[in-house]
């Protein structure tokens, strides 16, 4: 996505599910309501009876992952939820005014996620937040993976890191190398 999407006061939960993995590049994004972005393949019906669409996981393991970068900017009303085995968020400005603010979930079971780390007890790196403003909250639940921040930036709000895997809260990159 490199242009503007914008979601009205008639959507409560926007959920956008692509199994082939996201890049939003320099996009501008706009939900008064929830937003939860998937790299999981979903299911889902419309229940006749109570008028509402079942949405459920498959069985499939997500393996693509989400990158926002280049001054991409997201304004989201309420809580932003980013569900998929790798997370690259690079130099763009987060705004989540919701009660949980930004959640970047990496573990598997969680959110309709199936990670392929279900399968082995392999390290990745799952979470790199680099050059980045968030306005809000942020919860990572990252598993076992690897959670980096790099270059600084700013969050306006508390940070929870909930990983058994390695983290760095303040990485600086030189050229292609981090220290």
């Amino acid at each position: 996505v490199y242009g503007a999407i914008n979601s009205n006061e008639g959507i409560g939960k926007l959920i956008i599910s692509n199994p082939n993995g996201m890049l939003y590049d320099g996009a501008n994004f706009t939900t008064v309501n929830d937003l939860h972005l998937t790299t999981q393949q979903l299911n889902a019906m419309y229940n006749n009876a109570t008028g509402n669409v079942d949405i459920n996981p498959s069985t499939v393991e997500a393996i693509k992952g989400i990158e926002i970068k280049n001054n991409s900017n997201f304004n989201v009303g309420g809580t932003f939820t980013i569900a998929s085995p790798s997370i690259n968020i690079v130099n763009s400005v987060i705004k989540a005014t919701g009660a949980q603010g930004l959640r970047l979930v990496t573990q598997n079971g969680q959110d309709y996620l199936l990670c392929p780390t279900t399968s082995n007890n392999v390290n990745h790196q799952a979470v790199r937040l680099e050059t980045v403003q968030v306005d809000g909250n942020v919860y990572v639940l990252a598993g076992e993976d690897i959670v980096k921040i790099v270059n600084g930036g700013t969050i306006n709000g508390d940070l929870t890191v909930d990983t058994k895997g390695a983290v760095g809260l303040n990485y600086v990159s030189n050229g292609n190398k981090l220290d």
